[in-house]
């Protein structure tokens, strides 16, 4: 599902779960119940649907979209995904995804090249091994 009024869909959510804080069947249905009585829904059809609900979906995904070669560390907190030439790297916490943004400012000649959002930002995609594939007693300093 996609939501184009994400603002008022985020507004909604804080709402019924201040309103409903116990209740443990709260759900995402809830929400779109409220939001259509102050938007409209669209409906696009598509061939193809991928779940990525848990590991295992997740990566059958990128295997079916042919990522298996950009390996990430998943975190429950942030999550990051290589689209055409760059890197996209989504946090939860704006104040995280700030903080990393800037400490790229105290690297010299930094490489990355950034589009910047509260929550996301993307730089270019850089070609290369990963250093813990190539780390020895020669090169590690």
């Amino acid at each position: 599902m996609s939501i184009n009024n994400f603002e008022l869909f985020w507004s909604i959510s804080d709402k019924l779960l201040k309103e409903q804080r116990l209740n443990q069947g709260l759900s995402d249905v809830d929400v779109l119940k409220r939001f259509l009585l102050e938007d409209d829904l669209r409906f696009l059809e598509v061939d193809a649907w991928f779940d990525i609900g848990t590991v295992e979906k997740i990566n059958a995904a990128r295997e079916y979209f042919n990522v298996v070669d950009f390996h990430v560390l998943d975190k429950t907190t942030e999550s990051i995904f290589r689209m055409d030439d760059g890197v996209i790297k989504f946090f939860y916490d704006q104040e995280i995804c700030k903080n990393r943004v800037e400490r790229t400012r105290h690297l010299e000649e930094s490489f990355l090249k950034f589009l910047i959002r509260p929550n996301f930002y993307k730089y270019e995609y850089a070609q290369g091994q990963l250093f813990s594939k190539v780390a020895n007693h020669q090169n590690i300093r």
